[in-house]
C-alpha cells in the first residue's frame, strides 16, 4: 500500500469519526450530539423528556459515562429527524419559513424549543433545528398576492408560473401547511429561510436588537409599482424614498421602553390597485441601553409629583407621535454642541433618581 493511499484512508477514517452516528438499535428521532460537560439528566431536562426514556431509547448501559461527540436519539419527538444544531433567527425568518427549510412542522419546531406559542420566534433568538443530510425544501419565490379562500394547489401552481401538474406531486402536497387563507404561498425549488416575497429585494434594519433610546433605521428595496407601510409596536412606520432607490423609515425607541419583545408588521401594497399583496410579521427584542445613573436630591417635591409629570409626559408623546409623509431634513444628524464633554452635564438616557425614589426617570 502506497503512502498516498494510506493518507487518503486515514483522512476518510477521521472524517467518518467526526460525524455523529446513533448506535445500532436506537429508535428513530432527532439526534443530539453530546457536548463537553453534558450529563444525561441535563440533556433530559433541556428537551423535556425523562432520563429513563433517554436511557432506554439509546440502550445506555452506564448512564454515568458520556463522551463529547456521542450521538443520542431523543425519544418523544415523532416526525422529527436529523442532527440537532443551533442557529440564530435572522430578520425575515419565522417558524413557518424555518420549518419549511428544515422539513418539520412549525408546531414540532416550537415544541423542540420549548415555545409556548408557535409564533413567538424573534430576531436574534438561538433556535434548535433538525438538520437532515438530504432535506426537500420549498423555495422562497412567492406568489404576487396572499392566498385567498377557495384557492387550490393547482391554481397556486399555475399562478406561480410553474407547471399546474405540480399540484398532483407529493412535493407540492407538502404546501398544505402554508395554504391557509391570508398566508404567503411558495413554489417548489431550493430551500430559503426568509419569509419575504419577490417584491422585496432586500430588507435591513439597525440596530439589532433594538436599544432603549436609540433610533431604528429600516431600509427596504422594493420593486417599482409597490408601496410599503408598517408598524413597530403601537407606532406607525412611514417609509420615504432615499437617494439609493430604497425606502427608509425611522422609528425611535423610548429611553424607558420595557425590555422585551416588540411586534413588527410590514405590508406591501400594489400602488395602482391598493391591493395588499403581502403581509409580514416578526418579533424584535428590545435591550437596555448602556446608560449611567444619577441621584438628585433636594428637588422641589411638586416638580417630581406624578400628578404633575404624567400629564406633561402624555403631552410630549402626543407632540412627537405625528409623522410627515416626506422627510423634512437633509444631511446627517449631529449633537447640538461640538464641545461634548465641556457643555453637557448629563448624557441623554441617563437614569435619574429624584429625592430618594420619589421619581425614577431619565435625562
Amino acid at each position: 500500500m502506497t503512502n498516498r493511499l494510506r493518507l487518503l484512508l486515514l483522512i476518510l477514517a477521521l472524517g467518518m469519526m467526526a460525524i455523529p452516528v446513533p448506535a445500532a438499535g436506537q429508535e428513530p428521532g432527532p439526534i443530539y450530539t453530546v457536548q463537553a460537560g453534558d450529563t444525561l439528566s441535563a440533556i433530559a431536562r433541556r428537551f423535556g423528556i425523562s432520563q429513563e426514556a433517554l436511557i432506554s431509547a439509546n440502550a445506555i448501559a452506564d448512564p454515568s459515562r458520556l463522551f463529547p461527540g456521542q450521538a443520542l436519539v431523543l425519544p418523544g419527538f415523532p416526525g422529527i429527524q436529523g442532527e440537532l444544531a443551533l442557529r440564530t433567527v435572522e430578520l425575515g425568518e419565522t417558524l413557518t419559513t424555518l420549518s419549511r427549510l428544515y422539513s418539520v412542522s412549525p408546531q414540532d419546531l416550537a415544541r423542540l424549543n420549548h415555545m409556548v406559542r408557535d409564533d413567538t420566534a424573534f430576531v436574534g433568538q438561538d433556535m434548535i433545528v433538525p438538520v437532515q443530510a438530504e432535506a426537500m425544501g420549498l423555495s422562497g419565490v412567492a406568489f404576487n398576492r396572499l392566498t385567498q379562500p377557495g384557492d387550490t394547489r393547482l391554481e397556486l401552481a399555475a399562478q406561480s408560473g410553474l407547471s399546474p401538474w405540480l399540484g398532483s406531486t407529493e412535493a407540492f402536497g407538502a404546501l398544505r401547511y402554508w395554504q391557509l387563507p391570508g398566508t404567503l404561498s411558495y413554489g417548489i425549488g431550493e430551500p430559503d429561510s426568509k419569509g419575504f416575497p419577490s417584491q422585496i429585494e432586500d430588507f435591513s434594519l439597525v440596530p439589532l436588537p433594538l436599544i432603549q433610546g436609540r433610533t431604528t433605521i429600516f431600509q427596504v428595496g422594493i420593486q417599482e409599482g409597490y408601496t410599503l407601510s408598517g408598524s413597530l409596536g403601537d407606532a406607525d412606520l412611514t417609509f420615504f424614498p432615499s437617494n439609493d432607490g430604497r425606502w427608509v423609515a425611522l422609528q425611535g425607541i423610548h429611553a424607558m421602553a420595557e425590555p422585551g419583545l416588540l411586534d413588527l408588521h410590514i405590508t406591501v401594497t400594489q400602488a395602482d390597485t391598493l391591493e395588499t399583496v403581502f403581509g409580514f410579521s416578526q418579533r424584535l427584542m428590545i435591550e437596555e441601553g448602556d446608560y449611567g445613573f444619577q441621584y438628585l436630591n433636594g428637588v422641589p417635591p411638586e416638580t417630581v409629583d406624578q400628578a404633575y409629570t404624567q400629564p406633561e409626559e402624555e403631552l410630549i408623546r402626543a407632540l412627537l407621535a405625528p409623522k410627515t409623509e416626506t422627510k423634512l431634513w437633509d444631511g446627517a444628524f449631529d449633537y447640538p454642541s461640538r464641545y461634548y464633554t465641556e457643555e453637557f452635564v448629563s448624557i441623554f438616557g441617563t437614569r435619574r433618581n429624584y429625592n430618594n425614589g420619589a421619581l425614577l426617570y431619565y435625562h
